[in-house]
């Protein structure tokens, strides 16, 4: 994980004070977003456009120890966030997991090989009297066996601990088996994912809110789209998520090749 950041630099995106009125927030904005290893000028423009969102919890995939994640991890400790940032070996990806309440860094329970332990970043967090663990998850994009290892072990992990009440998201690269359209240069056993974490008592959060709804994260240049990216959250979280959408204005603005999610915890 990458060190604290000494206090205090000036940031290019700062415009004004940077405080909060301490109070404790009843809501939780969760916002799940592939910011796709910015450069710096990049990531500067996609910090003030978390700012504008003003999540609670952040969790960023597709980062690399760049200038521009850097960057981005920095400022966010900066905003008063505790930050989790697991670092890539050999050039790698891997997730950024940022919180404003006070978690503990958990890791993650199954084995996943050394050099994509960086794709998987885990929290805890009590809040309001209620504890549940953060998963945050950049699933490779390959089509081959190291992927389907690597899910494997996503679902053996999580299989040993699923008592714990949990959130779990990320550019997974993964679609849901009745995606619109179905396309078959994905193998069965990317469809039959999506249906693991189902038997793992996890929901789908976009599509209790969205059951029909044919929407993409991800759209390629002959605009194909995808729905890669995902939230699911344990039976016991559902009753107090009062949202869940996508928020397609850092995709069109070309802030990122992805679009971003936001859930919502409302505990008041």
């Amino acid at each position: 994980m990458m060190a604290m950041h000494p206090r205090r630099q000036l940031f290019l995106d700062e415009t004004g004070s940077e405080g909060t009125d301490g109070a404790e927030r009843q809501r939780i904005r969760l916002l799940n977003w592939n910011i796709s290893n910015p450069s710096k000028r990049r990531a500067v423009e996609q910090v003030k456009w978390i700012r504008s969102v003003d999540p609670e919890i952040v969790i960023l995939t597709e980062t690399k120890l760049s200038d521009g994640c850097r960057y981005i991890h920095d400022r966010l400790l900066a905003l008063d966030y505790g930050v989790v940032f697991p670092e890539p070996l050999n050039g790698g990806y891997g997730v950024m997991l940022a919180s404003k309440h006070e978690f503990t860094e958990t890791g993650f329970s199954g084995y996943v090989e050394a050099d994509h332990r960086a794709r998987v970043a885990s929290i805890m967090l009590g809040h309001a009297g209620f504890e549940f663990e953060v998963t945050g998850v950049y699933v490779p994009i390959w089509r081959d066996e190291r992927k389907r290892r690597f899910l494997e072990c996503l679902i053996d992990g999580m299989s040993k601990d699923e008592a714990i009440s949990r959130v779990f998201c990320g550019d997974l690269n993964i679609l849901e088996p009745d995606h619109k359209p179905r396309y078959p240069k994905f193998e069965d056993w990317e469809y039959s994912f999506y249906e693991s974490l189902l038997s793992l008592d996890l929901c789908d959060v976009y599509r209790l809110f969205h059951p029909d709804e044919v929407e993409y994260s991800w759209v390629g240049w002959k605009d194909n789209g995808y729905r890669y990216d995902h939230v699911f959250a344990s039976q016991g979280i559902i009753p107090f998520i009062s949202d869940c959408r996508y928020l397609h204005e850092p995709r069109m603005s070309r802030l990122s090749d992805h679009s971003a999610m936001l859930a919502v915890l409302d505990y008041s």
